[in-house]
């Protein structure tokens, strides 16, 4: 079981896959922290938790890069004073055209993780691996070498900074290889309600092995 307090804040950061069609208006309950794996977390979370109510935020913003995540860093992260950051970012480096190379992920993701600890030195970081599968017959994808090479270097990141590491691509491609692919990750990079489903799982399961909220 995964422990909260009432003064704890857990963020979700990332791209389009964190994001899940979360609304913008943060009235709207129903909305808020959008369709994927972090409201199937926060369910989870809040239930087991609910005599402690613990804040839980989702900003992943839909096609950012680490570049894009920096520029916006204090005020979608920072100025929320989380006391635990979930960060997941890299397939929008991967992309052919975009301006971001693979090359420049370490150095940006170690730059955004430095400012958090900085900042707040405190907090508890969790750094999760980005992924990529072949994409249906006919589209675009990804370059899926280079989101390898960022993958290794999330590890290397969530090492340097003593992060607890969730490696998503081998626990997704198991699933993948067992199912129909596009009923996982139905266009190489954006998971299924099933895989949101699997990706909550598995973090819940990599934090809680951890020890990182047993304090």
């Amino acid at each position: 079981m995964i422990l909260l307090n009432k003064s704890d804040r857990l963020l979700f950061q990332g791209d389009s896959i964190t994001h899940g069609g979360r609304g913008e208006n943060q009235w709207d309950m129903n909305h808020v922290l959008g369709h994927g794996y972090p409201e199937m977390l926060a369910g989870r979370l809040l239930f087991e938790n609910r005599a402690h109510l613990p804040q839980i935020v989702n900003r992943g913003v839909s096609g950012d890069s680490t570049k894009s995540l920096l520029a916006r860093w204090d005020t979608d992260t920072l100025a929320l004073r989380p006391t635990a950051l979930s960060l997941l970012v890299g397939v929008n480096n991967c992309h052919t055209p975009h301006p971001d190379t693979a090359k420049n992920y370490f150095a940006d993701l170690c730059a955004l993780l430095e400012k958090t600890v900085t900042a707040l030195p405190d907090v508890k970081l969790i750094v999760c691996e980005p992924f990529a599968f072949p994409p249906p017959e006919g589209a675009a994808g990804v370059n899926i070498a280079a989101c390898a090479a960022c993958a290794e270097k999330a590890k290397l990141a969530a090492e340097r900074f003593g992060a607890v590491f969730v490696p998503f691509w081998k626990e997704l491609e198991a699933y993948v290889n067992a199912c129909p692919p596009c009923s996982v990750i139905w266009d190489g990079v954006h998971p299924t309600t099933l895989g949101h489903e699997i990706m909550a799982r598995f973090w819940y399961g990599t934090v809680e092995a951890s020890g990182l909220f047993a304090d």
